[in-house]
């Protein structure tokens, strides 16, 4: 099985009772309403307030060679794909507070308007710890996969089915849905002090349970 734009529309379509779709090319109501939701509908999970460790990046950001006009001394180009700063860390991947804003930097290239999303700060160098935009659904954990399926179910349930019950019911899923996700996310990372312990319990590393 492919887990692609296909596998998402149909995911969807089951959720809501509909029949699913042999392909994304049958310019049916169902296959156009799905194409014009996934993209924004995965955009809008990436960016809820949620840490995914599996879409955690870590980038040193270039510096542009014009500074702001006025505010800040220096302005950082950021990453490709870059949905939200997590933190703002030092070489050593610890966290690592200062000032900043996230900003646009506009300049003319080749006739052209363009525009930069950038970092605004006052430091000499910037590393950053960010949540990526993944779009290949067959990377994405099965949690995650679950959330983007029921969000965008509850926006193709009336239009397609009319049944305001099973929006409903669509709403309760997702709500359970991203309880679970929290969950399942955290167990993809573990904080321990310098002796090995796990920072919130006191318990030993499970690490230690190899040895």
């Amino acid at each position: 099985m492919a887990f692609d734009r296909l596998y998402l529309a149909n995911c969807m379509l089951i959720e809501i009772g509909e029949k699913t779709l042999p392909s994304l090319g049958t310019d049916s109501k169902s296959q156009r309403l799905a194409e014009d939701i996934i993209d924004g509908n995965t955009a809008e999970t990436f960016a809820l307030p949620i840490d995914y460790h599996f879409a955690t990046a870590y980038a040193e950001l270039t510096r542009i060679a014009v500074d702001p006009a006025f505010g800040y001394d220096h302005q950082y180009k950021m990453p490709d794909g870059c949905v939200r700063v997590i933190s703002t860390i030092d070489e050593n991947y610890q966290d690592l507070k200062y000032k900043y804003e996230r900003g646009v930097y506009c300049h003319v290239e080749n006739g052209q308007m363009v525009q930069d999303d950038v970092l605004l700060c006052d430091q000499d160098k910037v590393f950053i710890k960010f949540i990526v935009l993944r779009t290949n659904p067959g990377r994405w954990p099965a949690w995650f996969t679950r959330l983007v399926v029921l969000k965008g179910a509850r926006k193709m349930c009336v239009p397609l089915s009319e049944n305001d019950y099973r929006k409903l019911s669509i709403k309760q899923d997702y709500k359970e849905a991203l309880a679970d996700a929290m969950a399942a996310n955290g167990l993809d990372a573990m904080n321990v002090t310098e002796d090995g312990r796990d920072e919130f319990s006191g318990e030993k590393n499970i690490a230690d349970g190899f040895m």
